[in-house]
């Protein structure tokens, strides 16, 4: 099994000096382009080392990429549990509305020029394998947590359609938050709209296909 290089966290000592200059140069390359695949010389450069050091600190340029992609992901995973215990522990307890409106929320300030902007770009473009099965393995606790919770305010909903609706629920968001759906051709007539009301917009599209009644049973004419 592939081993998998975890970064030590931000302001840690362990990665100070020329790890740190490494790390920080890839976010940095990363946050300026779509392909998420620095040339190792490009990284050497921004960080005034050698291709050696990559190596050697981190085994290849590959492992130190993934896990600087993993890093970011992971953190925004942890920003996302910690919302979604706020929500869990709210009195009184938290309607759908307030959940998903949380849920909302907790990516507007995913910027485009981040890492995360780019990994959320290319998941929306279609991600490589390697990137989407990363993706899923970091947010699977967030997800089950956001279906849990939804799950006890919906039991009308069997597990796996609910699963599925929070799964469009979460590309909804994602595109929301890239601006997908704040961008010609859809912002025609609506320049005095503000982020405010784009998000109300969204809120209601979102809950409206959460709390939609339960699909019948598909019975086949063949």
């Amino acid at each position: 099994m592939k081993q998998r290089l975890v970064l030590p966290p931000r302001g840690d000592p362990a990665a100070q000096g020329t790890p740190q200059r490494l790390i920080a140069a890839v976010e940095r390359l990363l946050a300026e382009r779509d392909d998420l695949d620095p040339p190792l010389r490009d990284i050497t450069q921004a960080a005034g080392a050698n291709v050696a050091a990559v190596n050697y600190h981190f085994g290849s340029k590959a492992a130190l990429v993934t896990a600087v992609i993993e890093r970011a992901v992971t953190e925004q995973a942890h920003e996302a549990l910690e919302a979604l215990d706020a929500i869990s522990n709210a009195q009184p307890p938290a309607g759908v509305e307030e959940i998903l409106w949380a849920w909302i929320q907790l990516g507007a300030g995913i910027a485009p020029n981040t890492v995360l902007g780019r990994v959320v770009a290319r998941i929306l473009a279609g991600p490589p394998a390697e990137l989407g099965e990363l993706v899923e393995r970091t947010t699977a606790e967030p997800r089950a947590r956001l279906l849990r919770l939804l799950s006890d305010r919906l039991p009308q909903l069997s597990v796996e359609e609910l699963g599925f609706r929070v799964d469009m629920t979460l590309l909804a968001v994602l595109m929301f938050n890239r601006g997908s759906l704040r961008r010609a051709p859809f912002d025609e007539g609506r320049a005095d709209s503000s982020d405010d009301t784009f998000a109300r917009w969204a809120l209601a599209f979102i809950m409206a296909g959460i709390t939609a009644a339960p699909s019948p049973a598909f019975v086949s004419k063949g």
